[in-house]
């Protein structure tokens, strides 16, 4: 089979949870003898069509852009750009005949040209639904003008497929809620390289706990930081922490957390994965504070590292979904007070729940994401 996946950025060159995602599937896709096409913006030099691995090529449709402002908002221009490279006749010239595409719904504009395409070549289109954010999102995010515009925009968007896949039975549930037929939705979860974590070995500081996230509002490393400060004088004692990644409010995190009574360490954005686990390993517990999210790689892979986490219990996030009550972890209330409480619990607690954590990480394997991917594409 030719498998065409249309998603704005490539692994190497972007390394994101979708990109993370579509480079291990692809993988598992040509290890079955499977052909695989990543069709994104061009983030290397040379030919547009640049081979990756027997069985994978990387199509570069567009230009590689920036995707979010100063303020880590997505762009409204290079989510149109976008849409304007997927145009079905250079989609025909790059990527040629292909068995079915799918298509990663963000940046939303470009689903209706792949859509043509997919008509003309008479195959099967399906849409891959990390994350449905609705009107209270776009309203807080823009404004109520463009958030209704853009709600609009969404809930067309969920028509264009033959079928849907949700990365989780948390984003399942809420293209659900938006009166999408149950029966057009395939489920497919991620996976993990769970003996790759397991081989990787403690690094950097002994921390109390950890995030991992791209630093930006709705991951609310803001809460997470407040939080960590009342847990500390709750216990006597500064809350030891650190946060990977990077993003637009990083330094302004810096400055809050050089303001309280916390010890946090910023690592910046950690090149490798197997850096990120060992900080991990070296941690009790990971808080997991962000409003929104569509599966929740980083939580997983803390727990496949032996950590409880605590996950915000928000219909947003699917980040609760991998979290059972006091055996890998806690779900509170998005304030204060309720995290604080929840990270001196799971502090107190970790040991006993990280071989629970470690038995729940392993149900999540890319072999497996890629047999429940191929089943979905046969059946459309």
């Amino acid at each position: 089979m030719k498998i065409a996946i249309i998603h704005d950025c490539i692994y190497p060159w972007r390394k994101g949870g979708g990109e993370v995602r579509n480079h291990h599937l692809s993988r598992q896709l040509a290890k079955m003898g499977h052909e695989v096409f990543l069709v994104g913006m061009k983030d290397w030099d040379g030919p547009d069509r640049r081979e990756l691995e027997p069985g994978i090529t990387a199509v570069g449709i567009s230009v590689g852009l920036a995707l979010y402002d100063q303020t880590g908002k997505r762009s409204l221009y290079d989510a149109i750009s976008f849409a304007q490279a997927c145009a079905p006749e250079r989609l025909d010239e790059l990527v040629g005949k292909v068995d079915i595409v799918e298509a990663n719904n963000i940046p939303y504009f470009h689903l209706a040209n792949v859509r043509r395409w997919a008509k003309s070549q008479d195959i099967p289109m399906m849409v891959t639904w990390h994350e449905v954010y609705g009107y209270n999102h776009w309203r807080k995010e823009r404004n109520p003008i463009i958030g209704a515009f853009a709600a609009f925009y969404e809930n067309r968007a969920m028509s264009l497929g033959d079928y849907l896949i949700a990365v989780s039975n948390h984003t399942r549930g809420r293209l659900i809620q938006k009166g999408v037929n149950e029966d057009r939705i395939k489920v497919v979860y991620a996976g993990m390289d769970v003996d790759a974590i397991a081989g990787t070995p403690p690094g950097g500081l002994e921390s109390d706990l950890i995030y991992s996230a791209r630093l930006v509002p709705t991951k609310r490393t803001d809460l997470l930081l407040s939080a960590s400060e009342l847990a500390g004088k709750k216990l006597g004692r500064p809350i030891k922490g650190v946060i990977t990644g990077d993003g637009p409010q990083k330094d302004q995190l810096k400055r809050q957390a050089y303001n309280m009574q916390v010890d946090f360490h910023f690592t910046g954005w950690l090149p490798e994965p197997s850096e990120v686990w060992a900080h991990m390993k070296k941690s009790k517990i990971m808080v997991h504070t962000s409003e929104r999210e569509g599966f929740g790689f980083a939580a997983l892979e803390a727990m496949a590292c032996g950590l409880p986490v605590v996950a915000m219990d928000q219909e947003t996030t699917a980040v609760k979904e991998f979290v059972e009550e006091g055996k890998t972890g806690y779900k509170v209330e998005p304030d204060p007070e309720s995290i604080s409480d929840a990270i001196i619990t799971a502090i107190s607690n970790h040991q006993s729940m990280a071989d629970n954590c470690r038995d729940y990480a392993k149900g999540f394997s890319w072999s497996s994401s890629g047999e429940n991917l191929i089943a979905a594409y046969r059946s459309a």
